[in-house]
């Protein structure tokens, strides 16, 4: 896989710095944040695939919006 990461002639230095940098502003999102969310979140993906529950319910209970090109995100009442 890093062979593929550095077919562009990218050092690895600029590699590392870019995943450090994305460590520091990434921040997990964990399970008791969005589970509240999952009921909700299944009922506007009823229909659609609803195995994408997780996403909406951390956008729900974020409150922000998704970042995603699925279809099946349309007017669930999240901004995508």
């Amino acid at each position: 896989m890093l062979d593929r990461l550095f077919r562009g002639g990218k050092p690895h230095a600029d590699f590392s710095a870019s995943l450090e940098y994305l460590r520091n502003i990434i921040e997990a999102v964990t399970p008791e944040l969005y589970a509240v969310f999952e009921s909700e979140a299944r009922q506007r993906l009823r229909g659609r695939d609803e195995s994408d529950w997780p996403i909406l319910a951390t956008a729900l209970g974020l409150a922000c919006a998704a970042w995603t090109e699925d279809a099946d995100f349309f007017s669930t009442g999240v901004a995508v």
